[in-house]
């Protein structure tokens, strides 16, 4: 819960404060998570997930990684648009604005989970419909949840997401 707090994309600078940073941008580039996911302590929480989480946690923790990958991929849209296109601006802001509440909304699911499970009552992951950018790595813009069970735990990955779109277009 504590890494979930650490790495909420509400606490980030907003697209206008890396707009007015660029220019004093060091090299390296605008680091937008406050963890590296990348790095050696960030992949041994993930494995520890793996390995000790119940599927309905591991299924929400991966939910809500997608989640943040999608508010990176429409953070460096809002940058790209600012002051140079408003109406694509505007058109990134409001994706980005769903995509703040998509998260929220997860880790909330993801948190009243973890409680439920810590005080060892049973909970069901309730029913969950996603949608995310094509080709973009299986990030999540949006998410809602609504009455019923999840019965699908895999957690949501890129590979997956790719397989739930192309599956949802056959349909």
């Amino acid at each position: 819960m504590r890494a979930t707090q650490d790495l909420d994309p509400t606490r980030r600078p907003t697209p206008e404060g890396f707009a007015t940073q660029s220019d004093d941008a060091p090299p390296e580039g605008v680091q937008l998570l406050a963890r590296d996911l990348e790095s050696e302590e960030w992949k041994e929480f993930t494995a520890r997930v793996d390995s000790f989480a119940s599927d309905e946690a591991r299924y929400l923790f991966y939910l809500w990684l997608a989640t943040l990958s999608g508010w990176s991929w429409l953070i460096m849209k809002c940058v790209i648009h600012y002051g140079r296109d408003p109406v694509k601006y505007n058109e990134a802001n409001g994706e980005l604005q769903r995509t703040y509440k998509a998260t929220h909304s997860v880790c909330v699911e993801l948190t009243a989970q973890i409680r439920a499970e810590l005080a060892f009552k049973q909970r069901n992951v309730r029913k969950v419909s996603v949608k995310g950018p094509d080709k973009y790595f299986g990030a999540v813009t949006d998410v809602e949840f609504t009455r019923g069970k999840q019965t699908d735990l895999e957690p949501i990955h890129s590979s997956r997401l790719s397989t739930l779109r192309r599956s949802a277009e056959t349909s």
